[in-house]
Order: structure tokens, then C-alpha cells, then sequence
């Protein structure tokens, strides 16, 4: 007589019970993440610092006055005073056009039209 082979039952898995204990209860987790920010609002709130900051340094300075920054060494000032010139009818840089006079001639317009330095 042969001895009928049987197959080992298989055993379903033992569920860890600190893995369902590591989770927190789905109404926890959403009372969780409804008071988490999100990275809109951490965009948001770098983005009104560095404005506060900016405008802070803006009104610090003692140029605030000035139509021109002291900490920007462009041709800023030198249009201004070209701007000036032409509208009180004099020469800048000594008749010879080292920069060119289209922005200087807005300027001096804007300032016409405004009074600006009057």
C-alpha cells in the first residue's frame, strides 16, 4: 500500500499588530493634515517676508529722497543730471553725446510733466 501524499496546508501570514497600531486612526490623520501647510502657503509667507524686508530696506536708507539709489552705480544719475540739463538748455558732458539722448529726452519730459526737482 502507497501512502497518499498530502500538500502542508499553507498559514495565512501573522499580521504585525504594531504596524496597524503605528497608524493613526484615519479621523486623526485627516485632523492631521487639514492643519499642515501646504508649500503654497510656505511660498506665500517667504514671499511676504522677503517683500517686508525689501520695502524695510527701501525706507532705511538716507538716499529714500534721492531719485537715485546710492547702492546702484549705473547710469542712474547720470541720465537724471542729463535730464536736468536738458531741461534747463544747457550742454551735458560737455556737448558731446556720450550716452544716448532718447531716455534722457523722456526724462526730461516726465519731469516736465510731473515737476520733479523743480
Amino acid at each position: 500500500m502507497t501512502a497518499k501524499r498530502t500538500r502542508p496546508q499553507r498559514q495565512a501570514p501573522a499580521r504585525a499588530s504594531s504596524a496597524a497600531s503605528a497608524r493613526p486612526a484615519p479621523s486623526a490623520r485627516s485632523a492631521t493634515a487639514a492643519t499642515a501647510w501646504t508649500d503654497g502657503r510656505w511660498a506665500l509667507a517667504f514671499g511676504a517676508l522677503a517683500a517686508l524686508l525689501r520695502i524695510l530696506f527701501v525706507l532705511s536708507g538716507t538716499d529714500r529722497t534721492w531719485p537715485f539709489t546710492v547702492y546702484y552705480e549705473g547710469d542712474s544719475e547720470t541720465f537724471f543730471r542729463f535730464a536736468r540739463a536738458l531741461l534747463a538748455g544747457e550742454l551735458y558732458d560737455g556737448g558731446i553725446p556720450f550716452h544716448p539722448p532718447g531716455f534722457a529726452f523722456f526724462l526730461s519730459g516726465l519731469h516736465a510733466l510731473v515737476g520733479a526737482g523743480a
